[in-house]
């Protein structure tokens, strides 16, 4: 442990770390510098002034920093993003008209909105370059960018409203690319007895899986965009009982026409958690393995760390994880690094998926507001933020009381 820094509240959003501050927001929505350091506090903003353990709806949205400039998103309280200066924490403009997650992308600032659209704003001046008010139920995450400046975003999942999906579009025009979503009428992996037309509420060719993508944002590497997938199988006589499983899959970065794919055993329960991390020729991913669904319909099974070789499709290796993980595993430097809601910080060679380091820091890490026991409606369009931040030999943890450093 190198330093312990109290928020007042807890952290659901990604720490940014930009030179020597570290930059939190609680889900108050105050804001707070650290030295990276030694975790002294430089300023804090103010934020809701209420209880924090009794806010119905949380602050959720990370951060964005450029230059000089920190944009806080309140789509919650004052559906506005907030402008201060890093340096001084002062409040400089309010950015009104929807707020959403802010990504920076050169000098544009994003904002992805779930009601009002994408707006592309150019910086410094925070000019309007384009606006698309129809392009709605985005996720509350970054979008993917690629080095050709093309925008990968990911959609929410919400009954009668969006039912998943990838939208890609262009960040200095708002040009659109493609738009993939779920396939209601997926044909289903799993061998099964074909039912006879008067057992068969549907057809007597097999049965159909609802094919969904997963609640996390793109991943653009390896010349693809990779994204976890939600297989539903639950079609009446065809399955022991309803049951999920899980898929990675690559699209085609110009078309979103499927490229890659890996299965876990469709007749187990299964189910990714969270985005996946990609880099020299393998994909990374944590997941829920359950048992069969004749047996029990939502099994208790382990938690597994993936590594699949992208050339044959196929596990590297595996590694059981100590507890149930928070967000998406973090890539950096040859090691994975897993935040678990108990606490527990383990790090995994890459390579290999040997143990590197493990840490219980004895403090909760809270995945989504529901740990909080707040109410609300959003969590269709929210993702889990990183819970990790590693960078330059100190790895930051955010968690229900602070910001951990650990060196």
């Amino acid at each position: 442990m190198a330093w312990r820094a109290d928020t007042g509240a807890a952290v659901l959003s990604t720490p940014v770390l930009v030179d020597d501050m570290l930059y939190a927001v609680d889900v108050r929505g105050v804001v707070h510098a650290f030295d990276a350091a030694d975790g002294t506090s430089q300023w804090r903003s103010d934020g809701v002034d209420a209880e924090w353990d009794q806010l119905d709806p949380l602050i959720t949205t990370a951060l964005a920093v450029w230059g000089d400039l920190l944009f806080l998103p309140d789509q919650e309280y004052e559906g506005c993003v907030f402008v201060h200066d890093r340096s001084t924490g002062e409040l400089l403009h309010r950015l009104e008209g929807g707020a959403g997650c802010c990504t920076i992308v050169g000098d544009i600032l994003l904002l992805t909105d779930v009601s009002d659209g994408v707006r592309a704003l150019d910086l410094p001046g925070l000019t309007l370059r384009w606006h698309n008010e129809t392009r709605t139920g985005l996720l509350e995450a970054g979008p993917a960018i690629s080095e050709s400046g093309v925008a990968f975003a990911a959609l929410g999942f919400e009954g009668h409203h969006t039912h998943s999906g990838v939208v890609a579009f262009d960040v200095s025009s708002g040009t659109e690319v493609f738009q993939v979503g779920d396939d209601q009428g997926g044909r289903c992996p799993v061998e099964t007895e074909v039912l006879s037309p008067e057992e068969d509420d549907f057809d007597d060719e097999g049965p159909s899986d609802w094919v969904l993508f997963g609640q996390a944002h793109p991943v653009v590497a390896e010349g693809l965009v990779w994204m976890p997938v939600r297989r539903e199988h639950h079609d009446d006589g065809f399955h022991p009982a309803p049951y999920i499983s899980a898929e990675v899959v690559g699209l085609d970065p110009a078309t979103g026409q499927r490229r890659w794919l890996f299965q876990l055993d469709p007749g187990l329960w299964s189910e990714v958690y969270g985005a996946v991390a990609v880099a020299d020729g393998s994909v990374f991913f944590t997941a829920l393995q359950g048992g069969d669904p004749e047996v029990q319909e939502q099994p208790a099974g382990d938690v597994m760390l993936y590594a699949v070789d992208i050339a044959t499709a196929r596990p590297a290796w595996t590694a059981r994880l100590p507890g149930s993980p928070v967000g998406s595993p973090v890539l950096s430097g040859g090691l994975l690094y897993v935040a678990m809601r108990n606490g527990t910080v383990a790090t995994y060679h890459a390579a290999t998926g040997e143990l590197a380091w493990s840490l219980d820091i004895d403090e909760k890490i809270v995945g989504s507001q529901y740990e909080l026991g707040a109410e609300h409606y959003g969590e269709d369009y929210e993702e889990e933020s990183l819970a990790v931040l590693p960078a330059d030999g100190t790895v930051y943890v955010r968690t229900r009381a602070g910001i951990f450093a650990l060196r």
